[in-house]
């Protein structure tokens, strides 16, 4: 069991599950760069005013006192903050303000004409899909989420009613396909490691 203490602020740094799903998400350079600046504080007030997590300071993320990343939704939620960070250190969809509408649809996508909680829910929803599948995290265990679940904001997303009756009929498969084809450019543009600060952009690696 991994075993990660915080320091004397209460704050911790990422452990290797959050590390291996921000590389994942943001890719290699990106995601590198991310587990070595983000620092995570558990805080219980956040309980008690309905939000799983938030970012305070540049590169601090509060976690309600149950978050648990082993747990697919709560992973998610570690991810959408994560990208708020990305944010900041680009300087990019930086419209609009946190707690506004979170609703994105398709015709965005492409265009990356997304203000701040569109994005950051855009890429969470991206996850769920990629990684849940990656992992076998779809299902309904204690650390899974459902099928149904996680392509209910996808279908919105993409015009369709998702509780429309006769529901629409998709598999695993239909909803990657559709992920992938409708997200890649959002998914390119966090990875790309040229919108982070010339300063701290991960070095190529020298060759003799």
């Amino acid at each position: 069991m991994e075993l990660i203490c915080a320091d004397r602020n209460g704050f911790r740094r990422v452990n290797n599950r959050e590390a291996d799903a921000l590389r994942y998400t943001f890719g290699v350079s990106v995601g590198s760069f991310l587990v070595d600046i983000i620092n995570i504080e558990y805080d219980p007030t956040l309980a008690k005013i309905s939000k799983k997590g938030r970012v305070r300071a540049d590169r601090e993320i509060q976690m309600r006192s149950d978050y648990n990343p082993e747990n697919l939704s709560w992973l998610g939620v570690f991810i959408h903050e994560a990208v708020h960070i990305w944010q900041r250190e680009t300087e990019r969809h930086r419209g609009g303000r946190g707690g506004e509408d979170y609703t994105y649809g398709y015709t965005q996508l492409p265009t990356l004409k997304l203000k701040i909680e569109e994005h950051a829910r855009a890429v969470q929803d991206w996850f769920y899909v990629n990684y849940g599948i990656r992992y076998g995290l779809i299902g309904p265990g204690a650390n899974q989420m459902t099928f149904e679940r996680i392509q209910k904001p996808i279908l919105k997303a993409m015009g369709f009613d998702p509780d429309h009756d006769p529901p629409v009929k998709m598999g695993v498969d239909d909803l990657l396909r559709l992920v992938e084809l409708h997200y890649a450019r959002l998914i390119e543009e966090i990875r790309d490691p040229g919108h982070l600060p010339k300063s701290t952009r991960p070095k190529s690696p020298k060759f003799p």
